[in-house]
C-alpha cells in the first residue's frame, strides 16, 4: 500500500520538455497531506468502528442474557404456579377428609346420644311400671287393712 512518505520520496527521471518540477512537487506534497489526511481518518473510522461493533457484541450479549433470564423467570412462575395449584389441591383433600371426619365423628356422638336415650326412656318406662306396681300393691293393702268400726 502507498504511504505519503512513498509519495513524498517518489522522483521522477528528468527529461527534456518535461514537466515543471516545482508544480509536480507541489502537487505530490498536495496528494501526499490528503492521503495522510485521508488514511487518518480511516484509522479512525475503523478505531470507532471497531469500538461500534465491541458495543453490539456486548448488546447482544445483554440480550441473551436477558432473554435467558426472561425464559428462566417464565419457567420459574409457571413451577410456581402448578405447586400453587398442587398445594391447594391438597389443602383442599385434607381439609374434606378432616370434614367429613368430623360428620363420622358427630354422627357416631348423636347415635350415641340417641342410644343412651332410648335407654333412659326404657328405664323410666320400667321405673314408671316398678312404681305403679309398687303403688298398686300399696293401695291394695291399705284398702286390705281391717277397718275397726269400734272407734267410730
Amino acid at each position: 500500500m502507498l504511504t505519503p512518505v512513498d509519495i513524498n520520496k517518489k522522483e521522477f527521471r528528468r527529461a527534456m520538455r518535461g514537466y515543471n518540477e516545482h508544480e509536480v512537487d507541489s502537487f505530490l506534497d498536495q496528494v501526499a497531506r490528503d492521503y495522510e489526511t485521508i488514511l487518518r481518518q480511516k484509522l479512525e473510522l475503523e478505531d470507532v468502528l471497531q469500538r461500534k461493533e465491541d458495543q453490539i457484541q456486548q448488546y447482544r450479549n445483554l440480550e441473551e442474557t436477558l432473554n435467558s433470564t426472561l425464559v428462566m423467570a417464565q419457567k420459574t412462575a409457571e413451577e410456581l404456579k402448578q405447586n400453587a395449584a398442587r398445594e391447594a389441591e391438597l389443602l383442599l383433600r385434607e381439609a374434606r377428609a378432616e370434614a367429613e371426619n368430623i360428620i363420622r365423628q358427630a354422627a357416631s356422638k348423636k347415635e350415641a346420644i340417641e342410644q343412651e336415650q332410648s335407654e333412659l326412656r326404657q328405664s323410666l318406662a320400667g321405673f314408671r311400671a316398678q312404681m305403679r306396681a309398687f303403688l298398686k300393691a300399696q293401695l291394695e293393702m291399705v284398702e286390705n287393712l281391717p277397718v275397726d268400726d269400734s272407734s267410730e
